[in-house]
């Protein structure tokens, strides 16, 4: 193997372990780390079509010079393929193009990519393998990893969906300089998240980041998504179907997924709503458990330098309705995710919804 030295994590699991291989430029090496899979069966890319000519193709090329079979799949982009529409779509597109239960799935592109692909291989022929391969911010450091996929409907986000780990995750930050501004705060939010919930020093290295222009080259960038990502796998191997622990990984998600909802996945991206839903669950953590004013008021600074997309108007019902839909419901009681003290999450489920609703209001209210 070419002496890149990546960085490796294991993802430890007690059926289903694999790889994170963390390396700008690993790209360049990609048939090196992915002969291990290859027994000669066809493999697919699934990207969008924008994708494909940026990255994919050259993918395509370097696998098919070291005797890979590998067969692009050009999908849309956008929330709107999460769909069951879309899923029956692509699912025969690769059945007619001679996908089996032996095939590989590559997933390359954003979340949305991610997820659609991976809920493809956990039905198709009752599962088959599939690889992650994100080209955002926020699919390297979240979504890509911990084995969740998932697809919408009208009622709300990933409501339908299953538990498949893929093979192998691989990050390269040299996808980073073709994103537009917007998907690289949406990525920052999730590793903000890591470190309000888990690692302080994701704060500390944000900052520096962002006193050199959020600069996609540099260091810090990099050593970000290498910590998001470990303070994610330590979450996943203790909490694999995610039935307590893994559920701190939702702070600012609650909300965020309302306001997606409400504006049909088209107005704000994932990460930008769970920007301002962690917002809301600090001024929340403030109010209900005494968070540090403090250390609270600059983590709020912090998330709206970079959050300044306004919020729809929501009126309570409709709040509540998409509030209740949330899969963090149980027993009619709402799993909320708070801060004891600083990265100290805790799960709440007696909040009020009136003390929710009013303080998104305010915030809400502060944008305009």
């Amino acid at each position: 193997m070419p002496n890149i030295n990546p960085q490796a994590i294991q993802v430890k699991l007690l059926n289903n372990s694999y790889p994170i291989w963390i390396k700008r430029n690993i790209t360049q090496h990609i048939y090196k780390y992915l002969e291990k899979f290859y027994i000669g069966q066809k493999w697919f890319l699934i990207t969008p079509t924008s994708i494909y000519h940026l990255y994919g193709k050259e993918i395509i090329d370097n696998l098919t010079q070291h005797h890979f079979e590998i067969i692009p799949i050009l999908i849309e982009d956008g929330e709107k393929i999460k769909s069951i529409a879309y899923f029956e779509k692509y699912s025969k597109e690769l059945v007619q193009n001679g996908c089996n239960r032996d095939s590989m799935l590559i997933a390359l592109g954003g979340g949305v990519t991610g997820d659609l692909t991976g809920f493809i291989a956990s039905s198709l022929f009752r599962g088959i393998d599939y690889i992650q391969f994100p080209t955002s911010l926020l699919a390297m450091v979240d979504s890509s990893i911990g084995g969740k996929t998932g697809i919408n409907i009208g009622e709300g986000k990933n409501l339908i969906g299953a538990f498949h780990h893929p093979k192998a995750v691989i990050i390269d930050p040299y996808f980073l300089s073709s994103l537009p501004e917007r998907e690289v705060i949406s990525g920052l939010g999730e590793i903000l998240k890591y470190g309000i919930i888990n690692n302080n020093s994701i704060i500390d290295l944000f900052i520096k980041f962002k006193s050199k222009q959020m600069d996609l080259t540099s260091s810090e960038i990099d050593k970000m998504i290498i910590r998001s990502v470990k303070v994610k796998v330590e979450i996943v191997e203790k909490d694999v179907n995610e039935s307590n622990l893994r559920r701190i990984l939702n702070f600012g998600h609650t909300v965020g997924h309302i306001i997606e909802a409400f504006t049909n996945y088209q107005y704000i991206s994932h990460g930008e709503a769970v920007l301002h839903g962690m917002i809301i669950a600090i001024e929340l953590s403030k109010q209900i458990c005494n968070l540090n004013e403090d250390y609270a008021n600059k983590i709020i600074s912090i998330l709206k330098d970079i959050s300044f997309i306004k919020l729809p108007e929501i009126s309570k019902q409709e709040f509540n309705n998409f509030l209740f839909r949330d899969k963090k419901v149980q027993k009619n009681k709402l799993n909320f995710i708070l801060l004891n003290k600083q990265c100290s999450p805790i799960i709440k489920n007696d909040i009020k919804t009136e003390i929710i609703y009013k303080i998104y209001k305010s915030h809400q209210r502060s944008l305009i």
